[in-house]
C-alpha cells in the first residue's frame, strides 16, 4: 500500500484529522492492553472492524508507525528496554540523543505556591483545542502557557472536568475563555503550523515540584526514566516516591513530558489523563523520535 505523503498529512490536520484518529488509537490501545491475550498486530483491524488498509494508513498519519511497531513500542519489553537505555538522557550525553519536542520549549517564569497563594493575582486565559491525544484544554497566564489537560468528549461534561481541574489548582486566579489567544500556542504544540517561536511556560508549584518538572524537560522524546533515576539525577536517591508524586502533579500534559517517566521496574505507574493516554504518548513519541533519527 502506497502510504501518503507528510505534505497530505499535515493538511489533513489542519482540517481536523485528530478526534477520529485518536479514537481509533485509543480502541487499539484498549485491545492492546486487554488482561486477556488479544489478538497478533497482523489481526488487530479485523478486531475492530476496519480493513487492515485503514488501519494501517491511520496509524502512519497518526505517529509514523505500522501496526506491528506500534504494538511493539507498548510491550512490556521494549518498555524496560528504553527505560535501561536512559543512561545519561538527564544530562545531556545519552547516545543518539534527540530533542525534547518538535518545537521549542523555553521556561518564561517559575512561580511558588506560597508566593502566589495559589494564584492569587492571577489572570488565567483558557481555550479548548483539537490535538492528537484527544481535545485539549490550553490555559496561559500574560507571561505564557501554565496548563494542558484533557477532555474526554465521549464523557458526559469532558470539557468541564478539565476546567475544573484546573481552576481548583489556582483557586484564587481569575479565569476567561478567550480561545482565540491559546489557538496560536495549541497549532505549534500539535503541529498544526510548523515551526514556530519557543513555546513560553509558566511553572507554578512547590520548590520541589519545580525541581522535578524542570528535569522532566530535559528527557529527550521518545526516551523514558524512572523515578528513581530523576530523584538521584536530584540529589535526593531516596525521593523516588516524592518525585512521583511531584510528576502526578504537573500541570502542563505533555510538554512537560510526565509521560515519559516511570517506575524502576518499567511499569507505566500513574498517569492524570488515564494510563490509556499515557501508552498514546508513548507510542506517538516512538514512531516521532524514529522518524527523527532517521531523517
Amino acid at each position: 500500500m502506497q502510504l501518503r505523503n507528510q505534505q497530505d498529512i499535515a493538511r489533513r490536520r489542519v482540517e481536523g484529522a485528530f478526534e477520529p484518529a485518536y479514537d481509533l488509537v485509543r480502541r487499539v490501545i484498549d485491545v492492546l492492553s486487554a488482561p486477556s491475550h488479544g489478538p497478533a498486530a497482523t489481526d488487530l483491524a479485523t478486531h475492530l472492524g476496519v480493513s487492515p488498509a485503514h488501519l494501517e494508513q491511520a496509524l502512519f498519519d497518526w505517529c509514523g508507525l505500522s501496526p506491528t511497531a506500534f504494538a511493539e513500542a507498548l510491550t512490556a519489553d521494549h518498555i524496560r528496554g528504553v527505560l535501561a537505555n536512559a543512561t545519561g538522557s538527564l544530562n545531556g550525553s545519552a547516545p543518539g540523543r534527540g530533542p525534547i519536542h518538535a518545537f521549542e520549549v523555553r521556561i518564561a517564569a517559575t512561580i511558588t505556591d506560597e508566593a502566589r497563594r495559589r494564584g492569587a493575582g492571577l489572570e488565567i486565559v483558557y481555550g479548548f483545542h483539537a490535538g492528537p491525544f484527544g481535545e485539549a484544554l490550553l490555559t496561559m497566564t500574560e507571561d505564557g502557557i501554565c496548563g494542558i489537560a484533557f477532555a474526554d468528549e465521549d464523557v458526559e461534561g469532558g470539557r468541564r472536568t478539565a476546567l475544573d481541574d484546573m481552576k481548583g489548582r489556582w483557586p484564587q486566579a481569575r479565569f476567561r475563555e478567550v480561545p482565540e489567544v491559546t489557538e496560536k500556542a495549541a497549532r505549534c504544540i500539535f503541529a498544526i503550523s510548523g515551526a514556530g517561536p519557543p513555546v513560553p511556560l509558566v511553572l507554578i508549584g512547590t520548590p520541589f515540584d519545580l525541581q522535578v518538572w524542570q528535569t522532566l524537560l530535559k528527557i529527550p522524546m521518545g526516551q523514558l526514566v524512572s523515578y528513581t533515576h530523576i530523584a538521584s539525577h536530584l540529589g535526593r536517591p531516596a525521593a523516588s516516591r516524592a518525585v512521583g508524586t511531584a510528576n502526578g502533579r504537573n500541570p502542563i500534559s505533555f510538554v512537560v513530558p510526565c509521560h515519559r517517566a516511570l517506575r524502576g521496574d518499567g511499569s507505566l505507574g500513574g498517569y492524570y489523563w488515564g494510563l490509556a493516554r499515557k501508552r498514546a504518548l508513548i507510542a506517538w513519541e516512538a514512531g516521532k523520535a524514529q522518524t527523527y533519527h532517521h531523517r
